[in-house]
């Protein structure tokens, strides 16, 4: 599993604008030798495991303590539902499943702008008022869902 460190440099390669390679001047020539075919596994190597990383994540959110606030929490609920899979697929791990549905809660006070805990992303609406861009945040505290920290 990642730290908070190595969490931000995967996402800040996933921010990275995914451009496609420039179209070669001329058309490429058919490589000299066929590419070998994948080997065979072996008769005794055990069976793969099937892909235990959910597809998505449902998520709730909770604005009671700051209903003015519930459009943001909306949009970052979109937000990070949209970055769940990128999330789980890179900080996946043999024999874990990410959790495939956590919570969203306003807070009108906290010493700080979000933190996790189990499934529960509580955010400070009192630091979200004054910082309505800072969706990064979000996608920050939602790797700490999918890694599970307790």
């Amino acid at each position: 599993m990642l730290n908070c460190a190595g969490f931000v440099l995967v996402v800040a390669a996933l921010a990275q604008p995914q451009s496609a390679p420039p179209a070669p001047a001329t058309p490429a020539a058919p490589p000299a030798v066929a590419p070998a075919a994948p080997a065979a596994p072996a008769k005794d190597a055990p069976p793969t495991a099937p892909e235990k990383t959910p597809a998505k994540i449902t998520l709730t959110v909770n604005a009671d303590d700051a209903p003015d606030l519930k459009e943001w929490g909306e949009k970052a609920k979109a937000i990070c539902e949209e970055w769940y899979p990128r999330l789980a697929q890179e900080l996946k791990s043999d024999g874990f499943t990410p959790r495939s549905t956590g919570k969203i809660v306003f807070v009108k006070t906290a010493r700080f702008p979000a933190a996790t805990s189990g499934d529960t992303i509580t955010v400070n609406a009192e630091y979200v008022s004054k910082h309505k861009d800072d969706f990064g945040m979000m996608v920050h505290e939602l790797a700490h869902v999918v890694q599970a920290y307790a």
